[in-house]
């Protein structure tokens, strides 16, 4: 949604390009825009129509306040904290164009699921932001900085597949500009329902629950699956009380008596050891690309430099890029470059056989080799090159491919 109000000519908040509006809360609204001076890009933040300018601009300074104390990738940095023309606004270091609520929308619409190790990185990467706020002290109050409450519109993603925790030193969502819970649907441990402080172990508390209510969107290893249905076999039993421990020292812990983060992450470790799996943050970046429709943007004309059996390439007047360690992409690349001759596209199956021949990989699965392997080869330089195409993949018509023996 494009904002119109607050515009003077082509600026808005004299500072910004016009804005594209993320998301319209009861208190505050979420724009994605970007500075007029050098196209920096910026998420900004202003009061809803009909908010008080006064609590918002108290809420602002402090969200500004808390985030100024702690440094970490996925918790944003606040670039400006002001006011123009009666309007508040904050200004956060962030590309994001997309919140948590419409990631899951698209995937659900899409079909797609996210893999078991795709969806436990991106759990472990908002434990991982939670913990570098869990180690600071907040001056004004003694006590370690937590976040209380955590909603999918606390999580923000860019085009890349990179995302943000926004829910530091006041929860702009879950709260009313008075303080009153607004409706969000937020993940809250029993004691900060009840009105208690916000604490790190109430917060993995959280945490979890938002981890739960992703499952309908995560491919479930089939093992988890069959031990939760209680079809055990004989070297289950671990596993199984590896996956309990976090019912019976988490969640059904009163606060004092509750496992520590430290203690929560050691298990997930050991679960993963006994699953055999590992976290895939590139799989999950690549599964947002996809959902967000983000995963082409095709060149008019381009020159692209191939070497013997995709060894290498190289976007004419670019780096050359070793793909000699990278089999699977390798593979795909002249697959799409022999494809790209023909004026063809390949689907995703055709894709997964070129890249893994001779395995038998299950589709969901497959589907999420293949995305990493497009993510790939797009960050390694070929964004522009590769382009979506219908259930498949296609090198843009616009690139001329140029097969050399030597670079």
């Amino acid at each position: 949604m494009q904002v119109t109000e607050e515009m003077s000519g082509d600026r808005w908040l004299f500072h910004y390009a016009p804005p594209t509006e993320l998301r319209r809360h009861p208190s505050v609204r979420i724009c994605s825009t970007r500075l007029i001076s050098d196209g920096s890009p910026r998420l900004v933040l202003t009061a809803s129509p009909g908010a008080s300018s006064t609590l918002t601009a108290a809420r602002f300074d402090e969200v500004r306040r808390v985030h100024q104390l702690v440094s970490h990738p996925r918790l944003p940095v606040v670039a400006e904290r002001g006011r123009r023309d009666g309007i508040e606004y904050l200004a956060f270091e962030c590309p994001a164009m997309a919140d948590g609520n419409h990631v899951l929308r698209q995937l659900a619409e899409r079909g797609l699921k996210l893999s078991y190790a795709a969806s436990d990185a991106f759990i472990s990467g908002i434990r991982e932001a939670m913990q570098a706020a869990h180690a600071v002290v907040d001056p004004v109050t003694g006590k370690r900085l937590a976040f209380g409450r955590v909603c999918y519109g606390n999580l923000l993603f860019d085009a890349d597949g990179r995302y943000w925790l926004l829910a530091l030193g006041k929860n702009l969502l879950t709260e009313l500009d008075s303080g009153a819970p607004s409706g969000e649907l937020s993940f809250h441990a029993p004691e900060v329902a009840a009105g208690g402080p916000a604490s790190p172990g109430g917060d993995y508390f959280a945490l979890l629950l938002l981890m739960r209510s992703l499952l309908p969107y995560v491919e479930v290893p089939a093992r988890i699956g069959r031990v939760l249905r209680g079809d055990l076999q004989a070297d289950d039993e671990e596993l199984l009380r590896g996956l309990m421990w976090f019912d019976q020292r988490i969640l059904a812990a009163p606060a004092p008596k509750r496992a520590t983060v430290e203690e929560a992450v050691a298990m997930s470790a050991r679960v993963r050891e006994l699953l055999g799996t590992g976290l895939d943050h590139d799989g999950f970046a690549a599964a947002v690309q996809h959902a967000l429709g983000r995963d082409s943007s095709p060149l008019e004309t381009a020159t692209l430099v191939v070497g013997p059996e995709g060894r290498w390439f190289r976007p004419l007047g670019g780096p050359l890029i070793d793909l000699e360690p990278h089999s699977a992409q390798r593979r795909i690349l002249i697959a799409l470059v022999d494809a790209h001759e023909e004026g063809r596209s390949l689907t995703v199956p055709d894709l997964i056989r070129v890249g893994w021949p001779g395995e038998q990989v299950a589709a969901l699965a497959g589907a999420n080799r293949v995305y990493v392997a497009i993510a790939t080869l797009r960050r390694h330089g070929l964004r522009g090159f590769l382009q979506r195409k219908g259930k498949g993949y296609r090198l843009a018509p616009g690139v001329a491919v140029e097969q050399r023996d030597k670079p």
